[in-house]
């Protein structure tokens, strides 16, 4: 993935861990799960950048409001809006505070699932 290019509908749907700024630190798509790697091209890029859905500002307010507020986990139902279809999403975030693979930093996991309809 290049510095140019967004999410596909079928891109946007897996776990990602972002920290207080939106920046990927561990990504596992749906689309290639069980085909991943710690080196993928999104980490230590800013997933809003990435993350373009006409409604895409709704996420990142979510993800703004999560991040300054006080709840340890919240979930809620997103219609993602593409060119060309809707796609029904369910969103679950929840907050970590330390790994041992980066300095100690506020963590948001931040699941992404296609909503079966």
């Amino acid at each position: 993935m290049d510095s140019k290019s967004t999410f596909a509908a079928e891109e946007l749907f897996g776990f990602f861990e972002l920290d207080d700024s939106g920046t990927v630190r561990y990504v596992r798509p749906t689309s290639r799960s069980g085909n991943f790697d710690d080196q993928d091209p999104l980490v230590g890029q800013n997933f809003f950048e990435y993350a373009h859905f006409t409604n895409s500002d709704d996420l990142k307010r979510h993800f703004r409001q999560f991040v300054h507020g006080h709840n340890s986990a919240e979930s809620f139902k997103l219609d993602c809006l593409f060119e060309n279809e809707t796609v029904k999403a369910k969103v679950l975030m929840t907050r970590a505070f330390d790994t041992d693979l980066y300095p100690p930093a506020n963590l948001v996991m931040l699941d992404i699932r296609k909503e079966l309809v």
